[in-house]
Order: structure tokens, then C-alpha cells, then sequence
């Protein structure tokens, strides 16, 4: 369920807007954004395209989702693991790197922000900015210390 709900391609568009569904049970969606098991309207191309509810259970939708979350916090971890995913595409893609949904993107400009695309956190519980990938993932930074050794031998 969670990989049809966070159909890499289903972006929005500039304004959130997500014109572009050819089936008829899947127009009418709506931009969201995705973290630590909750959705909430995003109105950019880094959102997903999701209708909110559709009578049948067997359409991926907002609704549906949240119900299948509330089940387990495993379940929550399966939805945080497909969103992920989903953006590594987007970005793998390369032509569209405004599609990809980061902890900055979704904290919001001049917010603090910190963990992984999916799982963030956003203000003042976040110590330090913290450098990330186009996915949102932490960037790993290696610091390489050198020891020099001189030996002075006298005769």
C-alpha cells in the first residue's frame, strides 16, 4: 500500500497542484507532504498527488493510509521507508531536483530543521543545522586528523 501511495511520479505541481491523472478513481487528488506518520497539504512539485478518500478501501489514499498506520508503529515505519524511497527516485531521476521533498523543504525556509526525508524534525528541537543530501538525508562529514612524527637524532 504504502509504495501506491508514494508513487514517485504522482508530483504536483508548482502551486500543488495535481492536474494529471488519467483514471477517473484517481483524479481529484490532492499535494501532500509525508512525516512521522502524518500527512499535511503541501503546495509545491515536492509533494505526492493523493486523493484524500474514495469509497472503496482498495484505492490508495490519505484516508486509507492513515488507517493502515494506525495499526502499528511498524506500519508507520513501512509508510516512512516508501516515502524515502520515493524521493531517492525523484532524485536518482536528476532532471527535476525541485521534486524532491527534504526536512527543509518541509519545515519550511529559515526553519531549523533535522533527521531524514520522512522523520523530521523542525525547530528548536534540531541543535544545529545540519548539512543534508537532495533526498534530505544527513550528510555524513568525515574529519581526518594527521600526526606528524619528528625524530631528531644527534651524534
Amino acid at each position: 500500500l504504502a509504495s501506491q501511495v508514494f508513487t514517485p511520479w504522482h508530483t504536483c505541481g508548482q502551486d500543488g497542484s495535481c492536474p494529471w491523472h488519467r483514471l477517473p478513481k484517481f483524479r481529484g487528488g490532492e499535494c501532500w507532504a509525508f512525516n512521522k506518520g502524518e500527512f499535511t497539504r503541501y503546495h509545491g512539485p515536492a509533494g505526492v498527488c493523493i486523493k484524500k478518500s474514495w469509497p472503496s478501501r482498495h484505492i490508495p489514499t490519505v484516508d486509507y493510509a492513515k488507517a493502515n498506520m494506525a495499526h502499528s508503529w511498524q506500519n508507520v515505519a513501512d509508510f516512512i521507508a516508501a516515502y524515502q524511497w520515493s524521493m531517492e527516485q525523484r532524485e536518482s531521476w536528476g532532471d527535476r531536483p525541485d521534486t524532491v521533498m527534504t526536512c527543509q523543504l518541509f519545515c519550511g525556509e529559515g526553519n531549523r530543521s533535522c533527521g531524514n526525508t520522512g522523520d523530521c524534525t523542525c525547530g528548536e528541537a534540531c541543535a544545529e543545522p545540519t548539512p543534508v543530501t537532495t533526498a534530505g538525508n544527513q550528510a555524513t562529514l568525515a574529519t581526518t586528523t594527521t600526526t606528524t612524527t619528528t625524530t631528531t637524532t644527534t651524534t
